[in-house]
């Protein structure tokens, strides 16, 4: 998460996090159109949609969502490193859920290739 909005500079690359129910999700890697002290304007890099962000309170300005669930600013490599921790999670998870299923089918060799394949995974 960037702390300083204010130190950002037009031309900049952010991404856009909004806190969810469970997780933080990707909204999506901008770039800063406009800082002032008291506003940083994004623009989306595919169409141009612009959100504005508040220097002092690091959250979206707009009336639509409370203060729990607001969307933030925060550096394309913390949002990348999110991503890939997510999908390592996921094959982590299929990977079990097939060591799972061979060892009710008691199939023992396709057992030791998937405990295998999750000793090498890091998480």
């Amino acid at each position: 998460m960037i702390n300083d909005y204010a130190a950002l500079k037009v031309g900049d690359m952010v991404a856009v996090a909004k806190h969810g129910s469970w997780n933080i999700t990707n909204q999506g890697i901008y770039v800063v159109s406009k800082v002032n002290k008291v506003k940083v304007t994004v623009q989306r890099i595919g169409d141009n949609y612009e959100r504005v962000f508040s220097v002092r309170k690091r959250r979206e300005l707009n009336g639509f969502d409370d203060v729990y669930h607001s969307a933030f600013l925060e550096t394309v490599e913390e949002q990348t490193a999110r991503e890939n921790q997510r999908r390592r999670e996921v094959e982590v998870k299929n990977m079990w859920r097939e060591a799972e299923g061979a060892a009710t089918r008691r199939n023992l060799t396709q057992l030791k290739d998937l405990v295998e394949k999750l000793s090498q995974v890091t998480v």
